[in-house]
């Protein structure tokens, strides 16, 4: 249970890094879809280093880099079709995003623990 809280505050504080850098891209000026590429690529690098070094104390490798990037494609398109699924039922998208959260949280563990990071 330890892992687990650890991956969700690494992944806490890389959505932060996302966010901060976004809002400081587009203080300055940077049109918006470099700025969130930007920022989004600050806090995936984040994320990927942190997870490797202290949620799955695991060193970061090029076959454990491409599969977690592949966990996030598949957790970002998990996202996707929950948030689809649940607003085709009425459930704002914010709400359907919180509910999102959760299920994410746990399949990008599971899939990190016992496949990206596995040696």
């Amino acid at each position: 249970m330890a892992r687990f809280a650890v991956y969700v505050l690494v992944g806490a504080v890389s959505a932060g890094i996302d966010l901060l850098t976004l809002s400081a891209l587009i203080a300055v000026g940077l049109e918006q879809l470099p700025a969130l590429t930007i920022a989004f690529a600050a806090g995936f690098i984040f994320n990927i280093k942190t997870h490797s070094l202290f949620t799955f104390d695991s060193a970061l490798n090029r076959k454990s880099g491409i599969r977690f990037t592949a966990v996030v494609a598949i957790n970002y398109f998990l996202t996707l079709v929950i948030i689809e699924t649940l607003t085709i039922f009425s459930l704002e998208l914010f709400s359907a995003k919180l509910v999102s959260l959760p299920i994410i949280a746990v399949t990008g563990y599971l899939l990190g623990r016992h496949w990206a990071f596995k040696s």
